[in-house]
């Protein structure tokens, strides 16, 4: 979904320690951390991934998941990550 009025969107590319996310179609939320490595994101690129914010919340992190509440059923606009070519990024 598109962010809310009063909702600025930023771009980032770390988190609060210890924050729990629950990305979309997952049961139950977990530790950022967790899920990068659940998700096979090595050590060395996890400060490098952009995360979405709307507001001081984590709506999606770039090319790996959408957080729950965050995604919308309504066709429209939205948002799509292509990281630059050859830059070690999983796509």
């Amino acid at each position: 979904r598109l962010p809310g009025m009063g909702e600025p969107l930023s771009v980032r590319f770390q988190v609060t320690p210890g924050v729990m996310l629950k990305p979309v179609g997952r049961s139950g939320s977990r530790r950022f951390k967790k899920l990068l490595q659940e998700y096979g994101v090595p050590s060395w690129l996890r400060g490098r991934i952009p995360i979405l914010y709307y507001g001081e919340q984590v709506a999606a992190v770039a090319g790996l998941f959408i957080c729950d509440g965050f995604m919308t059923q309504e066709a429209g606009m939205g948002w799509q990550w292509l990281p630059a070519a050859d830059c070690g990024i999983p796509q």
